[in-house]
């Protein structure tokens, strides 16, 4: 009577096509993944997207959108800096701050375009202040104390302080008034910044 010699299972179709779906699987999943995660960056384009992120695999996804918003509100806070510095008056708009400056090409924020408030999806709230010089306006939601030791988990604790839950402010003096009022007190500002809202 002849034997019939099984194949071994890892050289049968049934292991194969099962092998095929798992890889199938774990590409869709990091396709959706890296696709979720570019979508957040797009919303920030430049050289260095963060400002105080080292590792950027070190941190939550929280913590990646906390991050992109407050390099956001530096860089244009940066940018109004120097356009005062260039132009001796605050811009009427930040869509001023995307004008071309010097020979190379470059802009005020080293951006293509304006940033939006990543929490609402909206424009970020922009306005000229006879007092403050400016007045931006945004939200901040703050990320859990990062507990991971790590350089990177130290600068999101840092950058965490600068910042309060909720709507901030920003004018030529803080980068968010209100937690510097809750820091240094109400009389801190030389203005009372609900009376310029």
């Amino acid at each position: 009577m002849n034997e019939v010699k099984r194949m071994p299972f890892y050289k049968t179709k049934t292991f194969i096509i099962v092998c095929l779906i798992i890889i199938s699987i774990s590409l869709l999943l990091t396709i959706i993944y890296s696709q979720k995660t570019k979508k957040l960056e797009e919303k920030i384009k430049g050289d260095d997207k963060y400002a105080f992120i080292v590792d950027e695999s070190e941190i939550t996804d929280a913590e990646k959108q906390f991050a992109l918003q407050a390099t956001a509100i530096i860089r244009i806070q940066q940018g109004l800096r120097t356009f005062y510095a260039v132009n001796k008056y605050y811009p009427n708009s930040l869509e001023e701050l995307l004008k071309t400056i010097g020979k190379n090409g470059d802009n005020y924020i080293d951006l293509e375009k304006i940033p939006i408030d990543l929490y609402t999806n909206n424009p970020l709230q922009y306005k000229l202040s006879e007092e403050a010089g400016y007045i931006l306006t945004y939200i901040m939601n703050l990320p859990s104390e990062n507990t991971t030791g790590t350089k990177t988990g130290e600068n999101i604790n840092v950058f965490r302080d600068t910042f309060i839950e909720g709507i901030n402010r920003a004018t030529k003096d803080c980068m968010s008034c209100e937690e510097f009022i809750v820091r240094e007190g109400a009389d801190a500002l030389p203005y009372d910044l609900d009376e310029l809202d």
